[in-house]
């Protein structure tokens, strides 16, 4: 998969999942890393207006379903995930594997998070109303923890481990 990596949201209680190539695009707080830049000194003109974050600066309950809208193509079937877990077994190599678990989850719903990712845009760039909550996943109904592959959570063996 590269770089691409999964991120989990959970809006009005259903759970969705993305595949992002563009950490950027998932920046909760998407003014204030702009702000960021600019007071860095970077031009931000070339920017199109239309881009996938135009109208939402900080993303909300408000405004989350728009911009999902906006990514829609990006979405990925709970089936397809276990599948491509499925084919990578077995592995020595639980990177492959990490690449296809949540790496970044929202919760739009209590206005928590949980980043897992490597990237640390995540925790620096988010809204001081949210809060961090690494066990998001454990209250998950067990037909969306597509890692668990035979009765065995490869997000344990391979993402918590690590």
């Amino acid at each position: 998969m590269g770089s691409e990596f999964i991120v989990m949201v959970k809006v009005d209680d259903r759970y969705s999942f993305y595949i992002c190539d563009e950490p950027d695009v998932w920046v909760t707080d998407n003014a204030g890393y702009a702000q960021a830049f600019i007071d860095a000194g970077y031009d931000l003109s070339y920017v199109p207006d239309d881009h996938e974050r135009s109208d939402t600066g900080i993303l909300t309950k408000t405004n989350i379903t728009k911009f999902l809208d906006k990514i829609s193509s990006q979405k990925l079937e709970v089936s397809f995930l276990n599948e491509l877990i499925v084919s990578q077994l077995p592995t020595d190599n639980w990177y492959d594997i990490a690449a296809l678990i949540p790496q970044v989850i929202y919760d739009f719903d209590t206005n928590k998070y949980c980043s897992y990712h490597e990237q640390h845009i995540f925790d620096k760039f988010i809204p001081s109303c949210w809060t961090s909550d690494n066990n998001l996943l454990d209250n998950i109904s067990n037909e969306l923890k597509y890692w668990v592959v035979n009765g065995e959570n490869l997000f344990e063996k391979c993402c918590k481990e690590t």
